[in-house]
């Protein structure tokens, strides 16, 4: 009984010695009920707050992740301007949000607006104001710490060229925004980093081979349909669905000699998902909304619209 109960604390003391972190990551999430076109049915809110509860309920350590790109880009976007998915996101209650360059379709005030409504924190290791402060005062890096276990992350927006023009803020060189606050990571110690960027892949290759610092890089969309995973070494750089079509889930774990190790797997939003009540009652309210909106009347033609081709 003794050898056995020996045995059982040995046992208990290696595996809590092992520290595990989960971490949830989507984005491009334009509308907030699902979109369905040639590709099929996926994504939603509702869905996405049902896999996420059943994941925190696994593993309290469990960090949920948006890339970006909540804003613009279609025309429930072009509406709402990204509001509806604050609200959302709010009651899903994610940690971290990235910025992308739709939101900033509507002008740098709106913005604002949208980091301002949020309950959660929005990461930016390269946008700045005209002073040379980060954009809206968001955070350029991030710690978070499970036990023995401290994760840093970084987080860098490209393509605002595509966006409103403004002199109010500015993408700075995302490389030398990586160095600068890489610097800052390790004086802070971490065990592992993780870059959310929406950057095209070859420029993400680019940033492993320059960074091996950095452990995973969660990545910007590359198809409505597929995932993807490429590989620098064996660093990852990972880009789920977009639309909300999939959310990437990333284990990392410290093992009791200090090793970190990384696991990957997609969990799909699709229709063998349930929805969550609460957040599938806010879809379809805006699904409704929406309907009305584009519904109201602002002119009418007094001629005929003949475009000529019969």
């Amino acid at each position: 009984m003794k050898r056995f109960l020996c045995g059982f604390l040995l046992l208990s003391s290696i595996v809590m010695a092992q520290e595990k972190a989960t971490l949830l990551y989507f984005n491009d999430s334009h509308v907030i009920y699902p979109v369905v076109d040639k590709h099929g049915e996926r994504g939603g809110v509702a869905r996405a707050k049902t896999v996420i509860d059943k994941v925190r309920e696994e593993n309290k350590n469990t960090l949920v992740l948006q890339g970006g790109d909540l804003g613009g880009g279609v025309l429930f976007g072009a509406i709402y301007h990204g509001f509806p998915m604050i609200e959302a996101f709010n009651k899903i209650e994610i940690d971290i949000s990235n910025f992308g360059q739709h939101e900033f379709d509507f002008g740098v005030t709106e913005a604002r607006n949208l980091v301002n409504k949020s309950n959660f924190e929005w990461i930016s290791s390269n946008l700045k104001e005209s002073s040379g402060e980060s954009f809206n005062k968001s955070k350029e890096y991030i710690v978070k710490q499970f036990g023995d276990l401290k994760i840093g992350f970084l987080g860098t927006t490209d393509g605002m060229s595509t966006t409103i023009q403004t002199t109010e803020i500015y993408q700075a060189d995302i490389f030398k925004s990586i160095e600068e606050n890489l610097n800052k990571l390790k004086k802070e110690k971490v065990d592992f980093i993780v870059l959310l960027t929406q950057s095209e892949p070859e420029l993400n290759i680019e940033i492993l081979e320059k960074f091996p610092e950095i452990n995973s890089i969660l990545a910007e969309e590359k198809s409505e349909k597929y995932n993807y995973v490429t590989y620098v070494g064996e660093k990852p750089i990972v880009s789920p669905q977009g639309n909300m079509g999939s959310i990437v889930k990333v284990e990392i774990i410290k093992e009791n000699d200090g090793k970190i190790s990384q696991n990957l797997s997609f969990i799909p939003l699709n229709n063998s998902v349930e929805s969550d009540k609460e957040l599938l009652k806010l879809e379809n309210y805006y699904r409704d909304k929406l309907e009305k909106d584009l519904g109201i009347v602002i002119a009418e033609a007094k001629v005929k619209l003949d475009s000529g081709f019969g």
